[in-house]
């Protein structure tokens, strides 16, 4: 019995010691970064602001690596700000860093709220697939749209970020009467860009204004403004189109 309890204060010992090792090798600059960090994530007010929690956070990061706090609380700002992935990555090496099984407990289960989470957030990535892969299958409402929605059209992948507009239009004879192309990088879920069309009458020429909105992965709204080129007497006036595209 005495051996028993002798065994036991001798791991508590042990264990005390090394926190004690682990807590003196983490550098107090590290912790200072950690401090500032915690405080402008608490005050951020815009999202610029989080920049600052984030620097703060990988300063801490770099003078003690294998420190576990830091990276949750990176993985918190990447959370708060919908860095989905990012957030996924601190946690992660937060999981494979501490030693108390809890709160690893609790950043897994909060992985698999951010991957749910992941999955139904627009990114530059996934716009890029759906103007690829098209929307004319959709449920439509609204007004008749111009060029580009038509077969004619088609959007190109040039990198997980951009996509290239393609139109040609084929004469009688089959050659080539004009082709264009319209390259276009994804930069927010607003997509605009300017197109050409003489669908009305060849004297009566637009410039059309184009604007997508990704609201969602299955919602998309399209608006267009066509301006006439060659005003005459059949049509002086910007006409403005709306429709919402939805995915069955």
């Amino acid at each position: 019995m005495k051996e028993c309890i002798r065994l036991i204060f001798l791991l508590v010992v042990f264990s005390v010691a090394t926190m004690n090792v682990v807590a003196q090798e983490i550098p107090e600059e590290a912790r200072k970064h950690l401090i500032r960090g915690k405080t402008a994530f608490e005050i951020a007010k815009q999202p610029n602001d989080y920049v600052l929690a984030i620097d703060e956070f990988n300063q801490a990061i770099a003078l003690a690596p294998k420190w576990d706090e830091p990276h949750l609380q990176l993985g918190k700002v990447y959370e708060k700000t919908k860095q989905y992935t990012e957030a996924i990555t601190s946690l992660k090496t937060f999981i494979s860093l501490t030693q108390d099984n809890t709160k690893a407990s609790e950043a897994q289960e909060k992985i698999y709220e951010l991957e749910f989470l992941a999955e139904q957030t627009l990114t530059n990535e996934s716009i890029v697939t759906i103007l690829c892969e098209g929307f004319s299958s959709w449920e439509k409402s609204g007004d008749q749209l111009y060029w580009p929605y038509f077969t004619a059209a088609k959007f190109e992948k040039t990198s997980d970020n951009s996509v290239q507009l393609k139109r040609t239009m084929y004469g009688n004879e089959g050659g080539v009467f004009f082709s264009v192309d319209v390259n276009l990088t994804i930069t927010d879920p607003i997509l605009k860009f300017t197109t050409y069309s003489d669908q009305c009458t060849p004297s009566c020429p637009y410039n059309i204004s184009n604007e997508i909105e990704f609201v969602s992965k299955k919602e998309i709204i399209y608006r267009q403004t066509l301006m006439p080129i060659m005003p005459n007497s059949q049509s002086t006036k910007v006409e403005k189109l709306t429709a919402k595209f939805s995915k069955k």
